[in-house]
């Protein structure tokens, strides 16, 4: 690649993003379809979750007692169950009427929520751990099903009460 075309990749990224939130937009406003409002909120809270979870990626492979262990991608998963579960209760016992209102929550579910949990990670760091340590070796096991189970029961300790109680 030459050295004076460094600048068009960022530009075809920005102008897709922009074009893409455009045509959300324009599907709001001028339609009136409250999806596209979704979406297009989605689109631009989605940078706070996919930052939070670049900065949670520091912590991988730092525990001491589990070298091994990537805590920043298992944290990613764990707070995206939460805020996820937590929206969708309150979205489930809450129907609110006015519609910017559920656009915007269902916006932050789908964006920071969704942006912050990852499974292509997950799959990635599994397959890592598989490789580096011997082939009967349990840790890649022990990560994928301690993420599942912990995501899965703070998924229910956090939706559960609030649908209940609430």
């Amino acid at each position: 690649i030459h050295s004076h075309v460094f600048w068009i990749t960022p530009f075809i990224t920005t102008f897709c993003t922009l074009s893409l939130v455009g045509l959300y937009m324009l599907g709001d406003f001028y339609w009136g379809i409250l999806w596209y409002r979704e979406m297009w909120i989605g689109c631009l809270v989605a940078p706070f979750g996919t930052i939070l979870r670049w900065r949670l990626s520091t912590l991988n492979f730092k525990l001491a007692k589990l070298p091994w262990f990537p805590l920043g991608t298992f944290l990613a998963n764990f707070i995206g169950s939460i805020l996820s579960a937590g929206i969708s209760a309150i979205d489930y016992i809450e129907p609110i009427d006015k519609e910017w209102t559920v656009s915007f929550i269902e916006a932050i579910s789908l964006g920071v929520a969704g942006s912050l949990s990852t499974v292509s990670t997950l799959v990635k760091e599994i397959v890592e751990i598989t490789e580096k340590n011997q082939t009967y070796d349990k840790k890649a096991f022990l990560y994928a099903v301690s993420t599942l189970i912990c995501c899965c029961l703070i998924g229910l300790a956090v939706y559960s009460p609030i649908v209940r109680y609430g």
